[in-house]
């Protein structure tokens, strides 16, 4: 019988473990799930950019869940993002305006040098599409918005948020805001959930530890440094 009970246990850890791997942890309940255009959203808010506004974007500094690391995901003009660590990570440029040229970059920061590759990976193109939802100047580029739009609310962790469900061909992305008033600027991420197409629990879970936007505050830190690390690095073959 110890060898059963020691197999099982092996079992249980090595299911644990491939858990935590993946990032695919039970999803949080969702109640009074409503449709939601995304020109009422606060998704809208955070990304909604014109020529006027030119160095702004939206960013938060984040914990991956499943393993503590720390991530970075900031975007400006609605054409280009960052997605990656403080020193590895990659750019993808959609070039939908005259900020950028689209393509999609590798990037090595402490070698000082970047590449071209040929996609990204799953998780991060669904975190570039929701980064990248307004993708116009001025009116949004139907291309990049949402295909679906869902409010809800949750309670995670004892506290109860308001969330919004963004669908994208790539995948969903959940964001859960803390309310802290009425207004959409009252709004304040804490959580990030991203779905691929036809999961039932999340790829990935982000904490968020710090969000910054043109429709939050004046602090652009993120923003202002990691989108444009292409230009201070050395392009390799």
């Amino acid at each position: 019988m110890k060898w059963v009970k020691r197999f099982a246990a092996g079992m249980l850890a090595a299911a644990l473990s491939l858990a935590l791997l993946c990032g695919c942890s039970d999803s949080t309940k969702l109640d009074n799930v409503k449709e939601l255009k995304y020109e009422d959203s606060i998704l809208y808010t955070r990304t909604y950019w014109h020529d006027r506004i030119d160095g702004t974007g939206w960013a938060m500094e984040c914990t991956r869940l499943s393993n503590g690391q720390t991530i970075i995901m900031a975007e400006v003009n609605q054409c280009k993002v960052y997605i990656g660590t403080k020193l590895n990570g990659v750019v993808n440029q959609i070039g939908y305006n005259n900020y950028a040229i689209a393509g999609t970059y590798q990037v090595d920061r402490k070698a000082g040098t970047y590449k071209e590759i040929e996609k990204l990976d799953a998780v991060d193109q669904v975190i570039s599409d929701l980064f990248l939802s307004f993708g116009g100047n001025s009116t949004p580029n139907q291309a990049c918005v949402p295909t679906k739009m869902e409010s809800a609310s949750a309670v995670r962790n004892g506290e109860t948020y308001y969330v919004e469900r963004a669908k994208y061909a790539s995948g969903t992305a959940v964001v859960y805001y803390l309310m802290e008033g009425s207004t959409n600027r009252d709004a304040e991420a804490k959580y990030l959930d991203i779905y691929l197409p036809g999961q039932k629990t999340p790829q990935a879970r982000f904490e968020v530890v710090k969000e910054e936007g043109y429709s939050l505050s004046l602090e652009s830190k993120l923003v202002s440094e990691y989108p444009y690390v292409l230009n201070s690095l050395t392009k390799v073959e």
